[in-house]
């Protein structure tokens, strides 16, 4: 028997009733989310009217084409749990569409800003403290923000965000585009780095040290290694620097701090608000966890009370980009092959990756020989070839520098694995080499110098551009296909050794953290001036590695797109780079990408029961007479006199 029901309130169909259905596998849906839903089913109006508010009424009380809740069920088995809406309505009958969950959740979510969820609401931070001066009195004030960030750093685990460094020059006051030389290194700043949640090296109590280290609230820096003292900068009316000449003093450059929501919590509120319910053991596991999105922006909103003392708090919904929630989730499906799964029947929401759907072991694939019911069709087009290249920031000038200074693969020395690889000597005359170093992703160029043996000169490498040319899948010249994330370059931050005494900023030091950077605009939520910069649109994505050894040896906290650690350590499995054996095509998206890449679509007809349908995971592969597929669509008639017609692709 076919029921279609709301809220347990019955719909009266008419006798014969059969209902369309197209049951659309997530593993599938790339640009949209369309879950199942049916085609225009014909309702009888006069029984109906009061559930539906009477829509061939034009005096109704209740607007026409509301959503409603709706379960259409075939022998008390559900086979559809979502919305229902009427599409056209007359005195004799409603026709009325049916959408499941995972299709009403994601129309809801189309156009929903990630900004607009609440994350928790407001966190107000403790307040300033003084520091320096004795016990008596301090020098300046610790803003509050300090000690919740080494307390965020101290146990990373208890919060859903994490403060690590991340070098953004040109936030304040972006310079003009820079010219760039061809075949030499990107020029250092006009002025010093900023650096959001800046870090201090070095033990001091009064900070509350996590490791030996501790965030900071400096504000005076000064230009070409001059060394500067540390004041009290608590003063919005010297927020924002200017250029100076070489040896002057900049004024503040403000406390800029900015948490990094990490991934999983970001999508556990967007679908928690949505009335779904987590299922956690399976919700971004493992490394996936680790995924923070990061945004240059300055998140800390900051005030004085009636006593002086400074109080500030963030929002994290100041910390994300300008980007709804399906332009989130195309994103990371595509850079990561991770793939939101909704039960519809219980509204419980899982993760799974493309990766290991595609290689599922035998044992858990279900075998649907003995339900074949006819001949299959086989659709033939030509396997398609991808060029996988970087979704990039336009406004990070850094970034675009770098890509410019890439070298043509023609002229290329051979690629060696390590910085040690690299040869040491060259003969006198021989032309000096640019080469690909594999284990730093980036490319060296040599420069000699003679050492008076006369015939051969000893050779050193610079650091040039980072390789960033993209993976072929299937061949050369296939279509451009924007997969990896916004690309976040990894540069030197200046590591302050004494935060008592002084900041020293020498763009020629050897302590340093190796640290994300990139120069575009930042964005302060707090700075509603109309001229001010916008929220940033790209998705950028890092890893949180916890605490690392910097050049020192000295830790400090680190969010960077690789495996590896500034001592070249394995840190993780995974990458946010494409290239590498630990780059996301290799790790997370080449078996999909095989997959994807076929031409060939096999339409079989299936007998399915009820309970089969019911059943039947479309995010899992079936296997027939020995061979394994993905199910991309199944169309379904209900209730069940023919056979239903699912579109496979061969894994």
């Amino acid at each position: 028997m076919l029921e279609l029901l709301s809220d347990e309130r019955p719909v009266v169909l008419s006798p014969g009733t059969s209902v369309q259905l197209e049951y659309h596998s997530p593993v599938f849906d790339e640009e949209v989310v369309r879950g199942t839903f049916s085609y225009s089913i014909a309702v009888p109006a006069p029984p109906n009217g009061p559930l539906y508010g009477f829509p061939e009424r034009l005096d109704a009380h209740v607007a026409p084409g509301a959503e409603l809740p709706a379960e259409l069920r075939l022998d008390g088995v559900p086979l559809l749990v979502g919305t229902q809406r009427v599409r056209s309505a007359s005195t004799k009958r409603y026709s009325v569409n049916l959408s499941g969950a995972l299709g009403a959740v994601g129309a809801s979510l189309t156009g929903r800003m990630l900004a607009s969820f609440g994350y928790g609401g407001v966190r107000h931070l403790p307040p300033a403290q003084p520091f320096g001066g004795g016990e008596t009195g301090g020098l300046f004030q610790v803003p509050g923000w300090v000690a919740h960030a080494n307390e965020v750093v101290r146990h990373p685990e208890a919060y859903d965000y994490v403060f690590a460094p991340v070098r953004c020059d040109d936030f304040y006051d972006p310079a003009p585009a820079p010219v760039v030389v061809e075949g030499q290194p990107p020029a250092p700043p006009a002025h010093p780095p900023v650096v959001i949640n800046p870090w201090l090296g070095g033990a001091n109590p009064g900070y509350g040290v996590p490791a030996g280290g501790s965030f900071a609230h400096v504000g005076f820096v000064g230009y070409q290694r001059l060394v500067v003292p540390l004041y009290d900068i608590f003063n919005p009316a010297a927020s924002r620097p200017y250029r100076s000449s070489e040896g002057q003093l900049l004024p503040a450059y403000g406390q800029l701090a900015c948490p990094f929501p990490r991934l999983r919590y970001v999508l556990r509120c967007v679908f928690e608000e949505s009335g779904l319910v987590i299922d956690e053991p399976n919700f971004l596991p493992g490394e996936l966890g680790d995924i923070v999105i990061f945004s240059p922006a300055n998140a800390l909103r900051t005030s004085r009370d009636a006593a002086g003392v400074v109080q500030s708090s963030f929002h994290l919904a100041d910390a994300l980009p300008a980007l709804d929630v399906a332009g989130l989730l195309r994103a990371v499906r595509k850079g990561l092959g991770l793939v939101v799964l909704i039960d519809e029947v219980n509204r419980r929401v899982s993760t799974c990756l493309l990766r290991d759907v595609v290689a599922a072991p035998a044992a858990e694939v279900p075998d649907l020989t003995g339900r074949l019911a006819g001949a299959a069709e086989v659709e033939i087009a030509e396997a398609g070839r991808l060029k996988l290249v970087y979704e990039t920031d336009p406004d990070d000038l850094l970034t675009e520098q770098l890509l410019r200074q890439a070298p043509d693969p023609a002229t290329l020395g051979p690629a060696v694995e390590q910085l040690a690889d690299l040869p040491a000597t060259a003969l006198v005359g021989a032309p000096l080499e640019t080469r690909l170093v594999r284990a730093q992703g980036a490319y060296y160029q040599s420069s000699g110098v003679w050492n008076f043996s006369g015939t051969t000169v000893d050779l050193t490498w610079r650091y040039l551009a980072p390789a960033l040319e993209g993976v072929e899948v299937g061949g050369t010249d296939g279509t451009e296909y924007a997969q990896g994330f916004a690309y976040t370059h990894l540069g030197r931050a200046p590591f302050q050794a004494d935060p008592q005494l002084a900041v020293q900023l020498d763009p020629l030091a050897t302590d340093f953290m190796e640290v994300p950077a990139l120069s575009r605009a930042g964005f302060e939520p707090a700075n509603a001036s109309p001229d001010a910069p916008p929220r940033p649109a790209a998705l950028r994505l890092l890893f949180w590695r916890g605490m690392q050894p910097a050049s020192d040896g000295t830790l400090y906290p680190l969010v960077t797109p690789l495996a590896t650690n500034q001592a070249g350590d394995v840190v993780g499995q995974l990458s946010l780079r494409l290239e590498g054996a630990a780059g996301t095509y290799q790790q997370l998206l080449r078996g999909w990408l095989e997959v994807k890449r076929r031409g060939v679509v096999v339409k079989q007809p299936l007998r399915l029961s009820v309970l089969d349908l019911a059943r039947l995971e479309l995010a899992r592969k079936v296997r027939l007479d020995g061979i394994e597929y993905l199910v991309r669509k199944l169309s379904v008639t209900v209730p069940l006199r023919k056979p239903v017609v699912a579109e496979l692709v061969r894994v």
